[in-house]
């Protein structure tokens, strides 16, 4: 309201008192009534000389007050009746005349179009889509009645999130699970030592048959037992983004390996797969071997630390000798034995593919680190053998040695015998083979007193 619509000085005032006297009073002293109302107190508030109109009074004064005058008389006029408080100032302006339906409801509706205008301001863009998952997380997290991990907010952006030793539990990793739904963000994602338990494997599976970002996954010493490892192999037959999977210490036992032999039978993007200490035993080993023969992706295979052995263990050696992608194998601590070593040797002498052995601590005696020479023999491709711990005595070491020197095709560059005794022949034969061969490196040592 400016001070142009309320005009110039009193006798403004004085007209608008004497058309419409109002409901305060008349403010000439006519006898409508006798309480004084707003124009007779912004009058006496006035200088006498300003009250008069005299010439020489500077009008930008007698303008203020008279505007503050008028907007109280407004302000007191707006009904509290929560049906009109929402009409603009100028229905309350004519508000002394009769009030025109067709004009009411016009002023109705410009006050409800300004009232959508300024809501839809204050309104957040609906449609929006969070590639974060952060929104998702919190929810859960109430839902779930867990705490939020500080560390997944301020990490949710980055290509690597690192949350292990962090106690999640099953109800932390479903609330987890549910924001890396739709997460785009994180490729490499290490959960490991997180007391997941099945219920927790589980939900991280359901969320690997949406999610198809992440390409790294680590998932050890989380109990994930045998259900879920079955809900894991049955999300990656449809998941094709993971690349790593590492789930060592699980407590997978022997029958989740039937789930995993099944889903190494249809994955082929796979490249790393990590089952040591697992407890896997003889009847493991008859199931992977044949699953490895067929698969078409895996290159390094980490089974150390298991119960690999028996007719297991050369079951598993013949599927070794048909693959034709692995390129690391990790077989150390287990039982392989003098019968494990001649089908690995048998293995090694058709394998074109592998590159990196170790049968470190595998109950080798001589025997078996004879026949299994033979095999070694013939191999081309082998870049790094490991032996070490094994009792073939330095016989047995001395005959692995010998037929890397006959094969002249041997492409091998590491040889570790370590803490196993080795006599003075051996000694010779390794110092002549580094002066032939000097890109060999041959590891050996006495054990420890």
């Amino acid at each position: 309201m400016s001070g142009r619509g309320l005009g110039h000085g009193m006798p403004l005032l004085e007209a608008l008192a004497e058309r419409k006297p109002g409901p305060w009073g008349d403010p000439s002293g006519g006898g409508v009534s006798q309480r004084p109302g707003p124009w007779s107190l912004a009058a006496a508030a006035l200088s006498p000389r300003t009250a008069r109109g005299e010439e020489g009074q500077e009008p930008k004064a007698t303008l203020q007050n008279g505007e503050k005058a008028q907007l109280e008389v407004v302000l007191k006029t707006v009904p509290e009746d929560d049906s009109r408080t929402h009409l603009p100032l100028k229905y309350f302006l004519v508000q002394g005349k009769e009030e025109d339906p067709g004009e009411l409801r016009g002023c109705q509706e410009e006050a409800n179009e300004s009232d959508s205008e300024g809501a839809s301001d204050l309104e957040e863009p609906r449609g929006l889509f969070d590639l974060s998952g952060r929104s998702q997380y919190l929810a859960a997290c109430e839902a779930y009645g867990v705490v939020p991990i500080s560390s997944f907010l301020h990490h949710m952006h980055d290509s690597e999130l690192m949350l292990k030793h962090r106690g999640l539990g099953p109800q932390g990793a479903q609330a987890l699970a549910l924001a890396l739904m739709n997460n785009t963000s994180i490729v490499r994602l290490n959960l490991s030592d997180n007391w997941l338990n099945e219920e927790g494997t589980v939900a991280i599976a359901g969320m690997l048959k949406e999610n198809c970002f992440i390409a790294d996954l680590d998932l050890s010493d989380n109990k994930v037992g045998v259900k879920g490892a079955k809900a894991l192999c049955a999300a990656l037959m449809e998941n094709t983004s993971v690349r790593r999977l590492r789930l060592s210490g699980s407590d997978l036992g022997t029958h989740a390996t039937k789930d995993v032999a099944d889903a190494l039978m249809v994955n082929t993007k796979m490249e790393l797969l990590d089952l040591s200490h697992n407890l896997l035993d003889e009847e493991a080993g008859e199931r992977l071997g044949p699953a490895l023969a067929e698969n078409i992706g895996i290159k390094e295979l980490n089974l150390s630390w298991n119960h690999l052995r028996g007719s297991g263990a050369v079951i598993f050696a013949r599927g070794i000798g048909l693959n034709t992608y692995l390129r690391v194998l990790d077989l150390s601590y287990n039982g392989f034995g003098d019968e494990g070593a001649a089908a690995m040797g048998e293995a090694l002498r058709v394998n074109g593919v592998l590159e990196e052995l170790n049968m470190n601590n595998n109950r080798i005696s001589l025997p078996g680190a004879l026949r299994f020479s033979e095999g070694l023999s013939e191999n081309r491709t082998l870049r790094s053998l490991s032996m070490g711990r094994n009792p073939m005595r330095s016989e047995g070491c001395l005959s692995i040695l010998r037929a890397v020197q006959m094969n002249p095709y041997s492409g091998l560059m590491v040889l570790d015998f370590s803490d196993i005794h080795l006599n003075k022949d051996f000694e010779d034969l390794a110092c002549s083979m580094k002066e032939v061969s000097p890109q060999l490196c041959i590891k050996h040592g006495n054990p420890r007193a």
